[in-house]
C-alpha cells in the first residue's frame, strides 16, 4: 500500500493541468457595518481538468478594532469553457481566521466561498479576479473582491 501511495504522489504533477501562484489586491466589505478597507490575498491553486485545490492566506483589511486574517483551503470546480486561456472556477471550503482586536486575539473557523476567473495574459504569466464570501458565527461575514497576476506552471 505505501509503495502504491508514493506512485500516486510521484504520478500527481504530469496528470495536472495548471499549477499556480498569485497575489491579488482589493477591498473587502464587512456587511454588518458596511466598512469597506484594502483586502488582499495570496494563492496557490493546483487544477486536475475541471477540479481544482487551491491553498491561502486572506488579509481581509482592518476595520474599526478588527484586523481579521487567515489560512484557507477551498475545493475548486471549473466550468467547462472551450478557452485555453480563460477559465472560470466556483470554490468552497474552511477559513481559520484571526481577529486582532485592541485587548485580545480571537479565533475561529468561518466558510469560504466564491467565484474566480483567470485570464493567460502568456503561457506563464496570469491575471485574476475573485469574488469571495466568508460566512463567519461572529456576525462579521465579508465580501472581498479582488484582482491580481500570478505565475502559472505546468
Amino acid at each position: 500500500m505505501k509503495n502504491k501511495l508514493i506512485l500516486f504522489l510521484l504520478l500527481i504533477p504530469s496528470i495536472v493541468v495548471a499549477q499556480d501562484l498569485s497575489v491579488l489586491l482589493g477591498t473587502a466589505t464587512e456587511n454588518q457595518t458596511n466598512q469597506i478597507d484594502r483586502a488582499f490575498q495570496v494563492e496557490y491553486t493546483y487544477r486536475y481538468e475541471y477540479i481544482g485545490l487551491s491553498a491561502s492566506y486572506l488579509n481581509e483589511g482592518d476595520v474599526i478594532d478588527h484586523k481579521r486574517d487567515g489560512m484557507a483551503a477551498q475545493f475548486r470546480l471549473y466550468a467547462p469553457i472551450p478557452s485555453d486561456r480563460f477559465s472560470l472556477s466556483f470554490g468552497c471550503g474552511p477559513y481559520r481566521w484571526y481577529d486582532t482586536q485592541p485587548t485580545t486575539i480571537a479565533r475561529g473557523w468561518a466558510g469560504l466561498y466564491g467565484v474566480t476567473g483567470t485570464y493567460a495574459i502568456t503561457d506563464t504569466v496570469i491575471a485574476k479576479a475573485s469574488w469571495n464570501r466568508v460566512e463567519s458565527d461572529d456576525l462579521r461575514d465579508s465580501d472581498v473582491f479582488l484582482v491580481g497576476f500570478g505565475y502559472r506552471w505546468k
